[in-house]
């Protein structure tokens, strides 16, 4: 049996025994299916010549440590779900051009993605949606699975665009209003999109710091914009693109960052300049301004003009997918909450951040909230063993992708929402071309992160202690970013106000980006302090509170 037979065969087994009452059977032979697939491989492997063959073993031993097969789900359902899924990718992705290599395309733009860092981190996706969903059943997975491949598609559409039509791709950053830039017939490509390396690698990020400290860049910079500038230097980003839009978000030093970044991609670059007090009504017109002169600046670079239609529909549609997400939001207000805090704030950063308003996005929106309401009348938790209800300040623990998901199998906390994700709740007025850049200013302007670091001291807090009436937590967390220096600043203010209200407060260091300065380790040490000595509470599962995981993933 050759190996496309094998796995025709591991898929056949996947769909054909979804009906079958024979359980433990199905296990064994999933499982031999599995290892006779990776067994032929491994061989076919060894008969390469010595020079790729390392690098083959290597990408096998991420296939093989990944399998759904390794530990079962406790349901024959959800277990032949995940296989179905951690399959398909591999095949599509991996496998697929092992056993069927592209003919060499001669397209530059191609090569390319094949030798830039960021783009070879991608192999290691199933590593990360193993972490994810450990000890993880039911309609979370269906969540997790289905807004993953699609986001996966959506952004190959990306791939696509850029490899036929460089010319019309725009580098942005963070706090730029993607509606206009789709609205244009242009497609925006995030300038910080190196960050996802973090998700798919504990020590992915280390490539860029490194890369930073050693052209002399401050250790106490912050490591977001310090990987932003770390990718340039590594000369990994995509070129061919005429021109980038960048601002002055999430924080002063993405300034300096994209500074840095600019100059090395050396192509022609707006920036926004984020007004401080952006609530105001001199801030909305500076920023309406700004918007206006965005557009004539992509004019002047791509050649492309505003489709005012086509901006009026991509507004309707985001307007579409903020009343959903308000939606969401309530139902893990609820007793049993149905969306996991990491899925919540992961989908909330795509879907309002490059996906906004798109016919992708929208479609997206509306299956995961068809997931949401069919778990909240099952009254299905994402955290079935749900002890302490808590909501989250300032960024999550960066350098621990799988915080959420560790925190809940140890302690049962279940993380209900986030200040990345939470906070904004006003809809594009679509009535006029006015109203729609006043309208579609402020919500950029009321961007992730930025709203409550920024501005007025009611900023700071505001939009917390809303969350907490809403959501009732045992207690709230946050997660100190060392390097964030303005929030650094607001430890006691956030203390006292915690205090005046009776909040307990979870407080542990970490790094956004640098697993070095506080390992997972080290964050689960201060966590079990707190709830050991703080909350009084018995962990669910006393071996996670301890183990070695520095180079698991």
């Amino acid at each position: 049996m050759n190996k496309i037979e094998l796995l025709g065969k591991a898929a056949h087994i996947c769909s054909k025994f979804v009906k079958d009452f024979d359980y433990e059977e199905v296990r064994r032979e999933l499982q031999l299916a599995d290892e006779r697939v990776g067994g032929a491989l491994l061989a076919d492997m060894e008969a390469r010549d010595s020079e790729k063959t390392g690098k083959l073993k290597a990408l096998m031993e991420i296939l093989t440590s990944d399998g759904a097969t390794r530990v079962y789900k406790g349901s024959i359902a959800d277990h032949i779900y995940e296989y179905r899924y951690w399959l398909t990718f591999n095949y599509n992705n991996i496998i697929k051009p092992l056993l069927n290599p592209p003919a060499p395309s001669g397209n530059p733009r191609a090569e390319q993605l094949t030798r830039k860092f960021q783009y070879n981190q991608k192999h290691k996706t199933t590593t990360r949606w193993r972490k994810l969903t450990e000890g993880r059943s039911g309609t979370y997975l269906r969540m997790f699975f289905e807004f993953e491949s699609s986001a996966a598609a959506a952004s190959a559409k990306w791939m696509a665009d850029y490899m036929a039509h460089p010319e019309k791709c725009v580098y942005y950053g963070s706090g730029v209003p993607t509606e206009i830039i789709w609205a244009m017939g242009l497609t925006p490509y995030g300038i910080n999109l190196q960050e996802a390396v973090r998700s798919q690698d504990q020590k992915g990020s280390l490539y860029y710091l490194d890369a930073c400290s050693e052209a002399g860049v401050p250790l106490d910079t912050c490591t977001f914009p310090q990987i932003g500038a770390g990718a340039a230097l590594r000369n990994d980003y995509l070129e061919g693109f005429p021109c980038a839009v960048l601002s002055n978000l999430t924080c002063d030093p993405m300034l300096a960052s994209h500074a840095l970044t600019a100059k090395l991609l050396d192509v022609p670059t707006f920036y926004f300049d984020h007004p401080y007090r952006f609530r105001t009504p001199d801030g909305s017109r500076s920023f309406a301004s700004q918007m206006r002169d965005m557009v004539s600046f992509l004019e002047k670079h791509t050649g492309h003009t505003l489709d005012w239609d086509k901006l009026r529909d991509i507004c309707d549609r985001y307007n579409q997918m903020q009343e959903m997400e308000l939606e969401r939001w309530e139902h893990n207000y609820g007793p049993n909450p149905p969306i996991p805090g990491d899925l919540l704030l992961n989908m909330h950063l795509k879907l309002f951040g490059p996906f906004s308003g798109t016919e992708d996005g929208l479609a997206m929106m509306k299956r995961q909230l068809e997931l949401t309401r069919a778990a909240s009348a099952k009254g299905e938790s994402c955290v079935p063993n749900q002890q302490y209800r808590v909501v989250l300040w300032n960024p999550p623990p960066g350098s621990y992708w799988n915080f959420n998901n560790w925190i809940s199998q140890c302690w049962g906390v279940n993380i209900l929402n986030d200040m990345e994700t939470f906070g904004n709740f006003e809809f594009i007025d679509t009535s006029s071309e006015e109203t729609i850049f006043e309208t579609l200013g402020r919500k950029t302007m009321y961007f992730t992160m930025s709203r409550h670091t920024r501005g007025d001291l009611k900023n700071f807090f505001d939009d917390l202690f809303k969350l907490c009436e809403l959501s009732k937590p045992d207690f709230i967390i946050q997660a100190d970013h060392v390097g964030c220096h303005p929030v650094n600043a607001l430890r006691g203010l956030l203390t006292e106000e915690c205090a005046k209200r009776g909040l307990k407060l979870m407080r542990f260091e970490q790094d956004l980006g640098d697993v070095r300065v506080t390992s997972h380790q080290g964050v689960r040490d201060q966590v079990n302090n707190f709830m050991t000595n703080v909350m009084n509470a018995t962990p669910l599962k006393k071996s996670l509170m301890v183990f070695d995981d520095s180079n698991e993933w």
